[in-house]
């Protein structure tokens, strides 16, 4: 029967329960009672044994809930939270759009810009008014979380028209956004998190970055050695390369977990004032972004379409955006998985290339501050 033992949760089966119930019905009415799956009877008692084997199950997902590597979903968001870490809600894409016209114009908010394919479609997130020159910015992103992405220059058509607007661009490309964290990268993170005790510096360190609000990536790297190592990093430094979060706030972290006398090595400088109002200086890094150039070779199977291409490329910028992070090598043979789930064609060759740089079938390593970028423009689609 299902039962929690020493050795864990133990439940019993549908097929098991079934067997019960029948050797308990032959036991009161003799054994050449008709118990098959066509007989009255039959049927009863395996309408009895699902219901019974609904609540077996029900049971081990209340127990397996417990556990970090068991739960999953609301289960394990709540969770985490015992070790102070929430999942991220995931983040809408976002774009700053310059809007050009006759001044004073009202330009409603949910406004619709899309590219010239109509791929992409934004909706401005504010009211804004035309200036006196006839200019205004806002911010505008689309209607569902995850990685959308235009280059810049791309979002020129209005779709919804106002009298006195005139034009729309966005001068720089979209930020990419990001889907709800998934249950295997929360649990990796809770794992990361237990190590912010850890007396190793660099473990806690990583640790503690990673929880801070608005970071999604961290990245601590050091050196104990005596000599400047293969990194570049000199004799017996640290240095940690965050994506997102507040400056002051990343620097008063590194400042009140890094060891005594190991320099800080890093393109950002913060100065804050130590525990005896000393001025003292943090360097840390932002990730580079590496702009990095595709070209997909595909053989048209049954289910193909003329939108294909556009969902390629628009998967495998979505692929890198949620699974790359800084360091992380580009590996060729990965980005077949977000194809194959598309179906509709064969895909026959994935090649890669640092931008202006020869495309080949091959790995990109990143340096460890570096940090893939991809756009849906540095993709090319060979149809064969």
């Amino acid at each position: 029967m299902t039962e929690l033992t020493d050795a864990g949760f133990v439940r019993t089966r549908l097929s098991e329960r079934l067997a019960q119930l029948e050797g308990a019905a032959r036991s009161i009415f003799g054994a050449d009672i008709d118990l098959s799956p066509d007989s009255m009877d039959g049927q009863h008692l395996a309408l009895f044994a699902e219901r019974i084997a609904g609540l077996d199950e029900l049971a081990e997902m209340v127990w397996q809930s417990f556990d970090p590597d068991g739960a999953g979903d609301q289960s394990l968001s709540r969770l985490v939270k015992i070790n102070g870490i929430e999942r991220s809600e995931g983040a809408y894409s976002t774009v700053t759009l310059t809007l050009t016209g006759t001044a004073g114009v009202l330009i409603p908010a949910r406004s619709v810009v899309a590219n010239a394919s109509g791929s992409v479609v934004v909706y401005t997130v504010a009211d804004v008014r035309l200036d006196l020159a006839g200019t205004a910015t806002v911010l505008a992103q689309p209607d569902q979380m995850g990685a959308v992405s235009a280059s810049a220059n791309t979002l020129t058509l209005i779709r919804s028209p106002v009298f006195g607007w005139a034009s729309v661009s966005n001068g720089l490309p979209m930020v990419v956004g990001k889907l709800r964290e998934q249950d295997s990268k929360l649990r990796l993170r809770r794992t990361a998190s237990v190590a912010k005790g850890n007396r190793n510096m660099v473990e806690s360190l990583e640790a503690a970055l990673r929880d801070l609000a608005g970071v999604s990536e961290a990245r601590v790297l050091e050196n104990a050695s005596t000599v400047t190592d293969s990194n570049g990093l000199p004799p017996h430094s640290i240095h940690a390369v965050v994506l997102g979060g507040d400056d002051a706030v990343i620097a008063s972290t590194i400042w009140a977990r890094k060891t005594g006398g190991t320099p800080l090595i890093g393109s950002t400088e913060i100065q804050l004032l130590d525990a005896n109002d000393h001025p003292q200086v943090v360097r840390f890094s932002r990730p580079t972004d590496v702009r990095v150039i595709a070209r997909v070779t595909v053989s048209p199977r049954t289910g193909w379409t003329v939108a294909k291409p556009a969902q390629i490329k628009n998967a495998l910028v979505g692929w890198v955006a949620d699974t790359q992070t800084v360091g992380d090598e580009l590996a060729n043979s990965e980005l077949y998985t977000p194809l194959n789930a598309l179906g509709g064609f064969v895909t026959t060759a994935v090649e890669l290339a640092r931008f202006g740089q020869p495309l080949a079938e091959q790995n990109l390593p990143m340096l460890f501050y570096e940090r893939v970028s991809l756009d849906v423009a540095d993709i090319e689609v060979v149809v064969t």
